[in-house]
């Protein structure tokens, strides 16, 4: 069988997104006994050292050093020096593997051209839909990967058919070369009574059913701006008694909306939580009386599954990929519209059968979301790879 070696160079815990995915894809390789090597930290591991590396990934839950690569990260051309270090170690490392046929796959946008074989995930096209909500300096390496991957003949995987949709489009990408795959939620996400959570309700002075929750990174793309206007447009009382709970670190150009989180947080009316360690969103999940996902854009929306997959009746865009995610099971909203959204987050707060209608929905459909059929799906892509 031919291996498959990632490049996980990149990935520092406590792992989200990108993060979960690769090592999601990795515990599958392992798991299905297919022959899989990881480069990370100026090593590379395999077999049993790579199953190591996993659970040292997911075990690990406090940030460490987060401020200090956002700082790095804003200084322009820093992330493409370090990307260009990263595709250079990683190929010196790996140059025996990759020479001998192995299956490069690109997770993170750090293409290899040492490798023969080569298949890349493309998550989103942010850089061309929402262009505003990145630096230029990013934007603009993601413009020219594209460029790059769109002349080039290797195989592709997005995760949902929206952004395969995105691709054939802006770049005219022939739809046989993009394969499909979507996320899941770990099993840990799952509905909980009150008694289960509350060590971390009383951690964060939140209770059980009783609080709105987004989770994200605090950045313009998810809309937070809007969704403040439309929380603090419901009554004071309201607002203390059903406080909103913004869990997430900060983003892109997020400095405008933590000012504006300030005064409510003085209040009690918004609880900002900056890091939430991996063992206990799903509890903040299975807690909230409603999760709040009006997204301006999303490749897939891992946290609207998340959400559903925990019981938690949701609202959401009525749009691209998070449109095709929640599939009918949420409360669809236009995501430009501050009433529709007040409106949603008021119709939740009073109903109590409509939020078990969309909890039973939730629950349904995030069935139709594995990480064991991501890892069978990707294993099908691999194969095709001539």
């Amino acid at each position: 069988m031919r291996p498959t070696i990632y490049n996980f160079s990149s990935m520092r815990a406590p792992i989200t997104g990108i993060g979960r995915y690769a090592v999601e894809l990795l515990k599958g390789q392992i798991s299905n006994s297919q022959p899989v090597y990881a480069v990370s930290n100026g090593k590379i591991y395999d077999g049993t050292t790579a199953q190591v590396l996993t659970q040292e990934l997911l075990q690990t839950t406090e940030q460490v050093g987060h401020l200090a690569r956002s700082r790095i990260g804003s200084i322009p051309f820093s992330r493409d020096i370090f990307r260009f270090l990263q595709s250079r170690s990683f190929s010196n490392l790996a140059k025996d593997l990759l020479n001998s046929g192995a299956l490069y796959h690109d997770i993170n946008y750090t293409p290899c051209d040492r490798a023969m074989r080569s298949v890349t995930t493309v998550y989103d096209l942010s850089n061309t839909y929402a262009p505003e909500t990145h630096p230029k300096h990013r934007v603009n390496y993601m413009n020219r990967h594209f460029a790059r991957l769109a002349k080039s003949t290797e195989a592709i995987i997005t995760i949902s058919n929206s952004v395969k949709n995105e691709l054939v489009g802006q770049y005219q990408i022939s739809p046989e070369r993009i394969h499909v795959t979507h996320l899941a939620a770990g099993q840990d996400f799952r509905p909980r009574s009150q008694i289960a959570c509350k060590s971390v309700l009383d951690k964060y002075g939140v209770n059980y059913k009783r609080y709105f929750l987004c989770v994200g990174s605090v950045e313009p793309r998810k809309n937070l701006a809007r969704i403040l206007d439309a929380f603090l447009s419901l009554e004071a009382k309201t607002q203390e008694e059903y406080p909103l709970v913004v869990a997430g670190p900060l983003g892109w150009k997020s400095e405008a909306l933590e000012k504006r989180l300030t005064a409510p947080c003085h209040q009690g009316r918004i609880k900002r939580l900056a890091f939430v360690p991996g063992f206990e969103l799903p509890l903040l999940y299975s807690s909230a009386l409603a999760f709040v996902y009006p997204s301006l854009y999303e490749g897939f929306g891992l946290p609207l599954v998340e959400a559903m997959q925990s019981g938690c009746p949701c609202i959401s865009s009525n749009r691209g990929a998070l449109a095709e995610v929640s599939a009918g099971s949420t409360l669809a909203i236009d995501p430009e519209d501050t009433q529709t959204i007040a409106n949603g987050l008021s119709s939740l707060l009073v109903n109590s059968e409509e939020r078990s209608r969309l909890s039973n929905l939730g629950l349904k459909r995030s069935l139709d979301f594995s990480w064991a059929n991501t890892s069978k799906e990707t294993q099908r892509v691999y194969e095709s790879i001539k």
